[in-house]
């Protein structure tokens, strides 16, 4: 069923489990909203608070500041600076939303086009939403990024993944 369905929607269910829910970016306080009210109705296997902090990418600042190794990441916020020399580095840059799914307004920018990815990431800001800004890893495209082991690991397998 669809997230949308309502919190009542899921009443007569033991256990929730939240998948794909594509359009959740463009209308995020209505989905955190939804799903605190959902966890008052049953038990949400995606835990609410854990859904609320992993809904936006800024998550990954929390776990590099508990050592976990992430991809170095800038975030500008909506009136925050940034220039052309922040696009810099050695295989490009990815410019995307710190609230997005599906890869909805991302884009990749090879070296060289620090003026296109700056417009990029105005953009975002201009629509009051937080840009993310991360060097293009070259490994990530080749299959060669290391990847979890867990049980969990199917639960974050792309098309990419070796798990």
């Amino acid at each position: 069923m669809a997230w949308d369905a309502g919190p009542q929607a899921c009443e007569r269910f033991d256990l929730a489990v939240i998948r794909s829910t594509w359009d959740y970016a463009g209308r995020l306080d209505e989905f955190l909203a939804w799903a605190d009210a959902t966890a008052r109705v049953t038990r949400l296997w995606n835990p609410a608070p854990l859904v609320r902090w992993n809904s936006d990418k800024r998550y990954l600042l929390e776990l590099a500041d508990r050592g976990v190794p992430v991809v170095r990441t800038r975030f500008v916020e909506p009136g925050g600076h940034c220039d052309e020399e922040d696009f810099d580095a050695a295989h490009g840059v990815v410019v995307k939303p710190a609230v997005s799914s599906g890869a909805r307004d991302t884009a990749r920018y090879e070296p060289g086009h620090r003026a296109d990815a700056l417009r990029h990431a105005r953009m975002l800001l201009d629509q009051g939403r937080t840009a993310m800004v991360q060097p293009y890893l070259p490994l990530v495209e080749e299959g060669s990024a290391p990847w979890c082991s867990s049980p969990a690991s199917s639960a974050t397998r792309s098309a990419s993944s070796p798990c």
